[in-house]
Order: structure tokens, then sequence, then C-alpha cells
């Protein structure tokens, strides 16, 4: 099978880029032929695999010029032809117009990395860093009103733009989609509670390469484990922060991970 990865960026930087190299290492020792598409690259990556660059997939919205979006349309459309390829799996949403190219010819998938598919922040937290339960769409300029979700757009006219955005992108994918993974339970429950139907998704951890070190076997007990870049988004300082609710009791925590937030 001939299998096209399309993402924002590819490379070996950070979490989702070494997810889709890993994916990609799996797929082709598997037999499959992977080709990759993508914004821009950072990072190694292997000399054998085919990609196509193209600046703006990921950043071009409702407003872009015309001519820009038929331009990348014509490169994408020509390069998807040229390998022949069978399936395009997303691991991002682009424009919606790149998405209904796409998706109109091939068969078409999306590895839902984070809960944005449901969230036109990308985020879904409230000021109490809780989950938002709420569903997705217009509501959400009333909704941050109460979470400031939307706060880092300057007007609500800015946050009007960004959902109408979102909406084009989500209705193109639920169009589109042959199949949507879920890479843990909770992105699978909150893909569910916004209304995505549940045939349409399957739950697939990211793949991970365990490196030669100390066997969990051996490990203290109990055992709380960390692992992931240490970087804000990512949580540590949460659990760090969680950490006196455990005082009196014996346990061992371990970070695995390395990134800005080492020291």
């Amino acid at each position: 099978m001939r299998i096209v990865m399309v993402a924002p960026q590819i490379g070996d930087a950070f979490g989702q880029e070494r997810v889709l190299s890993r994916s990609c290492d799996l797929l082709s020792g598997a037999g499959h032929e992977v080709f990759l598409v993508a914004q821009f690259e950072t990072g190694k990556l292997p000399a054998h695999r085919e990609k196509l660059l193209l600046p703006g997939l990921f950043s071009y919205q409702s407003l872009t010029s015309v001519a820009k979006i038929r331009e990348t349309k014509i490169q994408l459309s020509a390069f998807l032809r040229r390998v022949k390829a069978d399936v395009v799996h997303l691991h991002d949403t682009p424009d919606f117009r790149f998405i209904r190219l796409i998706s109109e010819s091939y068969a078409t998938l999306l590895t839902a990395h984070t809960i944005s598919p449901t969230c036109p922040s990308s985020a879904r937290l409230t000021p109490n860093s809780s989950p938002c339960l709420k569903t997705s769409g217009w509501a959400c300029l009333l909704h941050n009103r109460s979470y400031g979700c939307l706060d880092f757009l300057k007007t609500d006219l800015h946050r009007a733009h960004a959902i109408h955005n979102y909406l084009l992108r989500r209705r193109a994918l639920r169009r589109g989609l042959r199949g949507i993974l879920a890479i843990s339970n909770y992105v699978e429950k909150t893909l569910v509670a916004d209304g995505w139907d549940p045939a349409l998704i399957r739950r697939l951890p990211n793949p991970v390469v365990v490196p030669p070190g100390p066997a969990l076997a051996n490990a203290p007990s109990p055992l709380l484990l960390f692992a992931g870049r240490l970087a804000p988004l990512k949580g540590l300082e949460t659990l760090l922060r969680a950490l006196p609710a455990l005082l009196g009791r014996p346990w061992t925590l371990w970070v695995c991970g390395d990134g800005a937030e080492r020291e």
C-alpha cells in the first residue's frame, strides 16, 4: 500500500514528529511505501523518505487569497498522483479546501493527536484547568466569556473568524474521513461527546521506542511515572503541585524525558 502522511512539520524534533517518524518506520517495515507532505521540516529525516514541503499548508484559512490556495492545491494534487497514493493519513487539519481535495479522491484518515478536532482553541480547559464539557461551535463565543479560552485572539471578530475556520475544517473532515484514530481513551471520549460518530473512531496509542535501561519490574513501589517532553504544555508542573496530597504515604516519582524544563 502507498501511504501519504500529511503533517504540519516532519523530522525528529518533538513528540508528534517522532511519533510520525516511528509510524513511518513501522509501516515501511510491514512492506508499505510511505511518503510525506508537510509545511516545513525540522530535525533529522531519513534521506530515502520522499517528501513534499508546502509552506502555508496548515496556516492558510478562509481569507487566504484564492491564488495561493490554487497554487498549493496544484502542487499537492500533482504529488499525490505521482506517488499513486492509496491512503492519505492526516496528522492535523489543514484548510478545509485541502481536506476536500484529498478526501474526494483518496481514502483519508486522521490521527487525533490532541482534542483539537473538538475545540477551536485546541485546549478544552476552564480557568481552573478542568476539562471543558461544552459542545464546540458558535456557542464558544459565549463560553469564552467564562473560560477565556479564546482570549489569545484580540477581539470577538477575530474569535468568530477562528471559529468559522474551525467549523469549515470540521465539516470537511466529518464528510470526508474514512476513519479517525484517537491516541487515548480521553481523546476518544471527547470526540464522541462532541458529536463525532463512534463507529468512525478507533483508539490506537502512539508507537514508542523503549531504550535500554532499568526494567520497570525492578522499579520501586508505589511508582509514579511521568513520560514526556519537559515543556509547559505537557503538565509536569501540575503533577508536581499535586504531590503534597501524597504526604505521609510512600511513593517514588520517575521523570522520563527531556526539554526546556529539565532543570
